[in-house]
């Protein structure tokens, strides 16, 4: 799930989102352009995502508005 964001911390919506049922899968990671705050980065690590930070990502410029 790549993520155009600076920092991400552990909010009530960030835990909803972690544990999605719909995004439930054996192998399952996030990539961000910027960081997730220790906490965060360490309950996603622990229902198995995979956390890739400060990530070059590929961006479409005809979606941008």
């Amino acid at each position: 799930m790549p993520a155009e964001v600076d920092y991400v911390s552990w909010t009530k919506r960030v835990a909803y989102f972690a544990n999605r049922p719909d995004l439930a899968s054996p192998k399952r990671g996030v990539w961000l352009s910027g960081q997730m705050s220790p906490l965060a980065k360490k309950n996603f690590q622990a229902l198995g995502w995979v956390v890739n930070e400060k990530t070059k990502l590929l961006t479409d410029s005809t979606d941008a508005h």
